[in-house]
């Protein structure tokens, strides 16, 4: 989808985006007292610090959607962080400095697990932003953000509903849905995020991150084809991607519409289980090959070792493809 769509789009979901913040952090609100709060009505009963903890994430989502054309940097993070714990975080949009209390990450047992160092200069993770964020593949640059701000600590709280905020102006810039911790996820997610702290090895987090945490509108029709095909012959998106020699990402962006497949890619596909292009894509047009693309295509059709094919491939236009 296109920038404005995907604006409107988050604004649609703010409450639950918000409320996604809330349930990560601990809180007790509950979804209908988020969304009041949010619509600035007032509630008996509610801790003062849980009402500020909204209302400066509501602020903050608004200068991320007024801001979202713009180059996420250092100086964006730090109005992030600034607004989004103005009365919740001491210092906010401050990067922490020897004068400040350490920070310790524990579990769920109470252990301190990871001590984050104090952060380098700030050139130094405006370079590192600026970097991540030049990635041509947005959706890892989003969530590679995501995980440098979280783990780098840079401020003295707050830095995950920063990390988050940030992610998801990436995401909406480049009409790639939206960026949130499903409540049914967010312990998975703590002990995911410790795990990456400790290893600095972001497979597993990253596999919750596209398996649960990318939401988007419906998605494209070919996209859910493949997605179905793929899915049908019990072959996984890991493996379909080494097929297809394409990333595992892009192939997500794929099956979730926030990519067309090019005719090639089409034609991979349709030479691999031996079905038409047109199954595919009902728009389908053949184009000119280069030597290396028709040798790539050979090379997908002989794939031997990978997986064990189904002999079946359902058709799209039956019951075994469902299309909404």
């Amino acid at each position: 989808m296109d920038i404005n769509s995907n604006i409107l789009y988050a604004k649609k979901h703010l409450v639950e985006t918000i409320y996604s913040s809330v349930k990560v952090e601990g809180l007790a609100a509950t979804f209908p007292e988020t969304k009041t709060i949010i619509e600035g009505g007032k509630i008996e009963g509610i801790p003062f610090n849980e009402v500020n903890f909204v209302n400066d994430l509501k602020h903050a989502w608004e200068y991320a959607l007024d801001h979202v054309k713009d180059e996420v940097c250092l100086e964006t993070v730090k109005n992030l962080n600034k607004i989004a714990g103005k009365f919740t975080v001491i210092n906010s949009g401050h990067i922490r400095d020897y004068f400040d209390d350490p920070i310790c990450i524990y579990n769920s047992k109470g252990e301190n697990v990871w001590t984050p160092p104090i952060p380098p200069k700030d050139e130094t993770i405006d370079a590192a932003i600026r970097d991540i964020c030049g990635d041509k593949n947005k959706t890892e640059a989003a969530l590679n953000l995501f995980l440098y701000i979280a783990k780098g600590q840079f401020f003295n709280d707050g830095n995950k509903r920063t990390a988050n905020i940030a992610t998801n102006m990436i995401m909406i810039k480049n009409g790639l849905g939206l960026f949130s911790i499903p409540q049914d996820k967010i312990l998975k997610f703590n002990k995911g995020l410790i795990e990456y702290y400790q290893t600095d090895d972001p497979q597993n987090i990253k596999k919750l991150f596209y398996e649960s945490c990318l939401h988007r509108p419906v998605s494209h029709p070919i996209g859910i084809r493949i997605q179905k095909i793929r899915e049908y012959n019990n072959i996984s998106r890991k493996d379909m991607a080494a097929i297809l020699s394409v990333k595992e990402s892009d192939l997500f962006d794929i099956e979730k519409g926030a990519k067309i497949p090019d005719p090639i890619i089409v034609e991979k596909i349709s030479d691999y289980f031996n079905i038409s292009p047109k199954q595919i894509d009902p728009q389908y047009k053949p184009v000119l090959r280069s030597l290396d693309d028709q040798i790539a295509i050979i090379e997908a059709k002989h794939t031997k070792g990978l997986i064990k094919k189904s002999s079946h491939v359902p058709d799209h236009n039956s019951n075994d493809i469902e299309l909404s």
